[in-house]
Formats: C-alpha cells, sequence, structure tokens
C-alpha cells in the first residue's frame, strides 16, 4: 500500500482497496471516494457522518494543530494521509478552498448534521 493514498478509516479502506486495489496501490482519487459512497457505504459511514473539512481526529473540531497539518499538505510537505479530512473534494490534494473551509470550521464549529 502506498502511503500517500488511503483513507484515515481503515475498514472504509479495506472495503475500497478490495473493489479497486487502484486506490491503495496507485491513488486515491475521486473515484475512491465514488466507490466509499457507492460499494462501502456502511463501512466508510457515507452519509451517516457530516464532513468536516480538516477535523483529522474525528472529534468533531478543528484546531490549530490540525489546520497546520492540511497547510503542510497543500504545500507538499506532508502526505495526505496524514488527514484525508482536508480533500473534501476527494481529488488527493489540498487547495485553498479547502483550507478556507477547514478555517470556517475551526471558527463556527463542524457540521452536526
Amino acid at each position: 500500500m502506498r502511503e500517500e493514498g488511503g483513507c484515515a478509516d481503515s475498514a472504509c479502506q479495506d472495503c475500497v482497496c478490495t473493489v479497486d486495489s487502484f486506490c491503495c496501490d496507485d491513488l486515491w482519487d475521486g473515484g475512491c471516494v465514488d466507490i466509499a459512497e457507492g460499494d462501502c457505504p456502511s463501512e466508510c459511514l457515507c452519509g451517516d457522518v457530516p464532513i468536516c473539512p480538516g477535523d483529522c481526529n474525528s472529534d468533531g473540531q478543528v484546531a490549530v494543530n490540525e489546520l497546520i497539518v492540511g497547510v503542510n499538505i497543500s504545500l507538499g510537505s506532508a502526505p495526505i494521509s496524514e488527514c484525508p479530512a482536508f480533500d473534501t473534494g476527494g481529488d488527493g490534494t489540498v487547495t485553498v478552498n479547502e483550507l478556507i473551509q477547514a478555517v470556517n470550521a475551526a471558527l463556527a464549529g463542524c457540521p452536526t448534521g
């Protein structure tokens, strides 16, 4: 498995990679997100848990240290696997828009439903 791809949830990642090994062998991309939503909804909790951009530890909050991780990923000095929660677009990168979403979540709180 490659370090820069995948999902923070091992059950979800295992399910998706069983459907398409490309997601773990090469790149976790939008197609892998589609598989998570379509083929692995119970393992990936798709639709059950609101996405909180930048919530690396899934505690329902975005802390300053998590924002720093997002900036490092965006700059290329950290792999996306350190916090896939920043990649709301599912393209394997962290954009300025995704960083802004995380800052907003840090200031206003994570979505609750």
